[in-house]
């Protein structure tokens, strides 16, 4: 690492405002194809945040794959769950049908379709790359309705230059604020989920 580096932390990274998640998942440390953390939560209703029955902070890898750092508990097995999965600079997402437990599990591909959109709310969805949904990322100022604004502009000006560093505003994750996240940022100005976080 360069001596002007920050380490990334080996904890979490949800536990301050807007996410305020108390979790204490941790690793000591990263396998080679992690690339950061997100947070998976499961609603009972996808219109209220409220509805959240299970919520942990998970690792996301190169592949896209999610892996928990730790167990789910015992769910209803005849109750269907919208899997919302959130990261701190990306518009989170949500499934787009409430997902049945199958074998005492539930999966989730969000590169296979459009996340769920509330009906006659213009939200963004998710951003469609060649045939793979993503998660359209800039979103790094975290307001309960998430959006990508001039706020997050803000926030990438006063960090711009910061290397290697693990910020808010690496739109790209390469570990570099520079104008390469700000041109993710002017391409997705103005998307916005339908749906509160």
């Amino acid at each position: 690492m360069s001596p002007f580096g920050v380490a990334t932390p080996a904890g979490q990274p949800y536990k301050a405002a807007p996410s305020n998640y108390s979790g204490t998942e941790t690793v000591s440390s990263y396998d080679s194809d992690v690339v950061d953390w997100v947070l998976v939560s499961l609603r009972t209703n996808i219109s209220d945040a409220n509805s959240v029955v299970y919520k942990s902070a998970a690792l996301l890898r190169k592949t896209g794959t999610v892996t928990l750092v730790s167990a789910c508990p015992l769910l209803n097995p005849s109750q269907s769950y919208s899997v919302v999965v959130e990261h701190r600079s990306h518009i989170g997402a949500a499934s787009h049908q409430p997902i049945a437990i199958v074998a005492n599990k539930i999966t989730y591909d969000f590169t296979l379709q459009q996340s769920y959109i509330p009906i006659n709310v213009p939200s963004s969805g998710q951003q469609k790359v060649g045939s793979v949904y993503c998660l359209f990322a800039g979103d790094c100022s975290k307001a309960s309705f998430s959006e990508i604004n001039a706020n997050d502009a803000t926030i990438w000006r006063t960090d711009n230059g910061k290397f290697p560093r693990y910020q808010l505003t690496d739109f790209n994750l390469d570990g570099n604020i520079n104008a390469n996240d700000d041109t993710i940022w002017r391409r997705n100005n103005g998307k916005f989920s339908g749906i509160t976080f």
